[in-house]
């Protein structure tokens, strides 16, 4: 019975020191690199990679010996690592930090384009990585660049309003209002009382509302005046519901330019 727990002893102690040795080498890779010791990081780091265990995800082993390589100007080696990293479920904000500080030095087009050659070995991160990098560029006013990714996101997942969201800010920064406005309007489609969605298309209809009465000047008949009242009437619809959370004097002036043409007397008189 002794020699069978003494057995089973010396089996799990050579299981933990498994586990531990490359916990070892990389502490020590980890202490070489922040003292300055890059040519020893990076080779101890190397003892570290074939030490891990395949099946775990110690992805910040892989990051941080990208970051040695890179600065060796190893950048193959680099790119190598960053995308192992992305495979063992790196999270995706902290692997572009690393991209964006070390691998690009802050280049923007370089980011984009590293994060698209990890995507291509690894097909499997494109999903978490391609919110990630749309997310960078919209962050950085890259808004045609981001909305590209933005848009297959949405062919792969169409219900989601956050991402609807963000592309239509995107489009209208592009200065692609109406097809801001279609994604609006298939936002409200879903959430009626979303306060964004409702503040761009009052703003939408109100300009449409205002465009027409300047192209079509005074002598108007009743058709074109009706459509110009319909194009108030509208935007009053969504103004209102900004309005009622956020009292701003702009939807305020804009509510009753909009109940003056269409001639709502006891909502403009609401305002007075």
């Amino acid at each position: 019975m002794r020699l069978f727990f003494l057995i089973i002893a010396y089996f799990l102690l050579s299981a933990v020191r498994l586990v531990a040795a490359p916990n070892r080498f990389q502490e020590l890779a980890d202490e070489l690199f922040s003292s300055g010791n890059k040519e020893k990081a990076f080779r101890t780091y190397g003892d570290a990679i074939r030490a891990d265990n395949p099946e775990d995800h110690n992805y910040e082993l892989y990051i941080n010996a990208g970051d040695c390589a890179y600065l060796l100007n190893y950048k193959q080696i680099a790119l190598s690592y960053y995308a192992i990293s992305a495979q063992k479920e790196a999270p995706s904000n902290l692997l572009i930090k690393h991209i964006d500080n070390v691998y690009c030095n802050g280049d923007i087009g370089c980011i984009a384009n590293t994060i698209k050659q990890i995507m291509a070995k690894y097909p499997e991160t494109s999903d978490s990585l391609s919110i990630a990098i749309a997310k960078f560029l919209y962050s950085k006013a890259r808004y045609e660049e981001a909305s590209p990714i933005l848009k297959e996101l949405l062919r792969k997942d169409s219900s989601n309003v956050y991402l609807k969201s963000t592309l239509a800010d995107a489009m209208l920064h592009s200065n692609n209002n109406d097809s801001a406005k279609v994604l609006y309007q298939e936002i409200i489609d879903v959430d009626p009382d979303n306060i964004e969605a409702s503040l761009f298309l009052g703003n939408y209809y109100f300009l449409i509302a205002q465009e027409s009465k300047n192209v079509m000047g005074d002598d108007l008949s009743d058709e074109k005046q009706a459509k110009i009242i319909g194009y108030y009437e509208k935007a009053a619809f969504f103004l209102e519901k900004v309005y009622a959370t956020k009292r701003s004097n702009v939807i305020k002036e804009k509510l009753s330019e909009a109940y003056s043409y269409s001639k709502g007397k006891e909502k403009l008189n609401s305002f007075k």
